[in-house]
This record gives structure tokens, C-alpha cells and sequence, in this order.
């Protein structure tokens, strides 16, 4: 085989090898392809298990504009320095018992303050037990036994304060955890150890004393003209529940906000709690 003989061999070779390279490629693209188009399928609640709320199209521009102010604090803007209480609750006095040079007793000699530091701390929180003594005596008069009242709402042996109430709603409430937290927050924090069932039975009893409020945000959700409507799903007792925003429904208006929980993400849940329908 000649020297030209051998080169047309190779270049068949290598045109082959590329040839196998191309198809490869132009199958790894007809592929890629038909990612991006699915890609292009936006999903919604008409595709999908997401919600309404889903298919309202997000804006991904950003509306802010840049500023021509420096990064950092602002010129005339008030801080949240750290500062010293003029009145501490404790206050530690440092003085050297013996000269750090001679070794010799400085008990009495004259100490001048030089500097001071303050640390601030919260001190350990224990649950504070407050007893009432019922007392009873017999009129000297008329010989009636007098006997002295409890507080109204002191009406059990043994009760939680209206504080525990407060910080139970507080926490599950406003800061939305759930009652195992609550349950642990109690315990390790404030040493005072509540069962979830306790917890339920305190949220049920402090809602009842707002049902009032209650009725009043759903009557102006009602009559509103313009209502706005959300939902997002949670679980309720391991199924799968719906919690509805708004103040007029799953609901709210510019001033008012009804929040209420459902098994059912119709209009079915809409019916339940508002009596007229919305339009």
C-alpha cells in the first residue's frame, strides 16, 4: 500500500469516527428539545394538584430602583446601639485582694473606680405558685359564718393563670407552633410542663372569649363589596386539610382577615361559614 493509499485510509477512518460523534450529538439534541417543551408547560390547578392561587402568573422583574444613597446606616438615622443601664440590678465590685508586684494585703487601702462593663442577662424562669386561703369567722353579732369569696376566676384546686393562657395562644397563635413546640417551649424554658391536650383545652377556652370578635370579622367580611380568597394545604390529625384566608370566607379584606380550617376546598366550605353567596 502506497503513502497515499495509507493516508485515504485514515481520513475514512476519522470521517467515520465523526460521523458517529455527529449522530450522537444530534440525538442528545432532538432529547434537550423535548425537555424544554415540557418545561414550557406552565402548571396550575387545571393540570396539577396546586392550588388556585398557582395559576395567577408571578412577576419576576424587580421593582426595585437603585438608590443613590451609600450602603450602610443612613445620615440622621436613629440606631439601636447597645447601652448601659443607669440603674443595674446587680452590681459587682472587682477589687484586688493583694499587689500583683509585692504580694502585699491591699484590704486596706483606698479603691478608685476606674472602669465598669455591664453584662445583660435573663435570669432562669420558674413557674410561680400563688395560693389563696380561704378564711371563715362567725359574727359576733349575729352569729352568721361569714365566709370570705374566691376570685372569680380562681375556680378550681389547682388551675393555670391567665399568663400561661396568654403565652399558649401567643405561641401557637402569632407564632404559629405547632402544640409539640409549645408543649417543649414550656418545659425546657419555663419549667412547666404542659400536655398537648392541656394546650388544646387552654386555645379552646381563649377562643371562646373572642367568638364575639370572631362573629364581627366575618359579618364585615360579608358585607364587604370586594373580598379576597387564598388557601394553602395542612395537615389536621394526619389528613390532609385546607386552611382558607379571608374576610369573607378562606378570606379577607383590607382591614379584616377570617381564617378558618376545612376538609373540603370548595365552595362547599364557603357555604358552611358565610351564609350568603359571594358574587
Amino acid at each position: 500500500m502506497t503513502d497515499k493509499d495509507e493516508y485515504i485510509t485514515k481520513l475514512e477512518a476519522i470521517i467515520a469516527q465523526q460521523s458517529e460523534q455527529i449522530a450522537l450529538l444530534e440525538h442528545k439534541i432532538v432529547s434537550l428539545l423535548e425537555e424544554i417543551a415540557k418545561l414550557k408547560v406552565r402548571k396550575g390547578s387545571h393540570n396539577s394538584s396546586l392550588p388556585p392561587s398557582s395559576d395567577i402568573a408571578k412577576k419576576t422583574k424587580s421593582l426595585w430602583t437603585k438608590s443613590h444613597r451609600k450602603s450602610g446606616g443612613q445620615e440622621g438615622h436613629q440606631g439601636s446601639t447597645l447601652k448601659m443601664s443607669s440603674t443595674p440590678d446587680e452590681i459587682v465590685e472587682l477589687k484586688s485582694s493583694f499587689c500583683s508586684v509585692c504580694g502585699s494585703d491591699l484590704g486596706s487601702e483606698t479603691f478608685v473606680l476606674q472602669a465598669k462593663r455591664q453584662v445583660i442577662d435573663i435570669p432562669p424562669i420558674i413557674p410561680v405558685y400563688k395560693e389563696y386561703q380561704q378564711f371563715s369567722c362567725t359574727c359576733s353579732a349575729c352569729n352568721h359564718r361569714q365566709l370570705a369569696d374566691f376570685p372569680h376566676t380562681v375556680t378550681a384546686p389547682i388551675q393555670y393563670g391567665s399568663s400561661v393562657a396568654t403565652l399558649v395562644s401567643y405561641f401557637s397563635v402569632y407564632q404559629s407552633l405547632p402544640y409539640n413546640r409549645v408543649q417543649k417551649m414550656f418545659k425546657q424554658v419555663f419549667s412547666l410542663p404542659l400536655s398537648e391536650g392541656t394546650i388544646e383545652n387552654i386555645l379552646d377556652k381563649v377562643a371562646l372569649k373572642f367568638q364575639a370578635v370572631y362573629e364581627q370579622i366575618k359579618t364585615d367580611i360579608s358585607q364587604s363589596a370586594v373580598v379576597g380568597a387564598d388557601e394553602t394545604g395542612t395537615k389536621v390529625s394526619g389528613k390532609k386539610w385546607w386552611i382558607g384566608a379571608a374576610a369573607v370566607a378562606a378570606w379577607q379584606t383590607v382591614l379584616s382577615t377570617f381564617i378558618v380550617a376545612s376538609d373540603n376546598r370548595g365552595f362547599k366550605t364557603v357555604e358552611g361559614f358565610f351564609c350568603t353567596r359571594l358574587s
